[in-house]
């Protein structure tokens, strides 16, 4: 049998740092410097190029389409009520 070289504490350890999501690039304080930096107007390009993630997911974040249930901010999804003039 073939064991992981990880121990169990190092596998809770290690998804307790990423918010026991294994693929989470964020944190919740990383999200908050986006939506507060993009709010004083500055790019999303530059502001994606201090963290690990692109400019889209920056875009996405501000807008509510990720991590919304964290800033509030509420999601503006194309072809529903609230998107129409």
């Amino acid at each position: 049998m073939i064991r992981c070289a990880q121990t169990h504490a190092d596998k809770v350890e290690l998804l307790t740092d990423r918010g026991n999501r294994p693929g989470k690039k964020l944190t919740k304080a990383d999200v908050l410097k986006i939506v507060a930096r993009c709010k004083n107007g500055e790019s999303h390009k530059s502001v994606a190029r201090d963290f690990p993630v692109t400019d889209a997911m920056v875009g996405r974040s501000i807008s509510g389409l990720n991590w919304g249930h964290m800033t509030g901010i509420e999601p503006h999804k194309p072809g529903h009520a609230s998107w129409s003039a």
